[in-house]
């Protein structure tokens, strides 16, 4: 075959159909590639470029899980600060669904957030939630909800 004048030799077809693997095992012997060295190269790149994630191991979840358990709660000073206002109303939000909410894992996590000034504004929020959108809260609901927080706060 003739490119621009220069003769160029025919290259050996990249794709055979129809032939199994012992085929091109040989045809890797006789052609001298390791085409899994290749794939693994090419798998490398493309985790380094970002393009795919590489699957983890049930070893490396093991230990994320562990790591996650790990983590240190949040010490009395930093619970002493308070949580951010959207973490208020979110309790809240989910407190309109009554009392059995402070079973939910969101629910438990933003309580322990808060601190005594902010669980005060949610006990007098939800008894004067108004009868259209939820319940108001009795007072036994109420202790309740701060016995969560305690509970919270060890």
């Amino acid at each position: 075959m003739s490119v621009g004048g220069v003769i160029v030799a025919a290259a050996t077809p990249i794709i055979a159909v129809g032939f199994g693997r012992e085929w091109w095992a040989a045809e890797a012997i006789r052609a001298d590639t390791d085409w899994p060295s290749v794939v693994d190269a090419a798998l490398e790149i493309m985790v380094a470029a970002g393009v795919i994630r590489p699957e983890q191991s049930t070893f490396e979840l093991a230990c994320e899980q562990a790591d996650r358990k790990r983590q240190p709660h949040p010490s009395r000073q930093e619970v002493a600060m308070g949580a951010p206002a959207t973490t208020v109303e979110a309790l809240v939000f989910s407190l309109r669904r009554g009392v059995n909410e402070l079973t939910q894992p969101d629910t438990k996590r933003r309580l322990a957030a808060l601190d005594a000034h902010q669980l005060k504004e949610a006990c007098r929020r939800v008894q004067a939630f108004h009868p259209k959108i939820a319940k108001q809260w009795l007072a036994d609901d109420v202790e309740r909800l701060i016995s969560a927080w305690k509970n919270s706060h060890g």
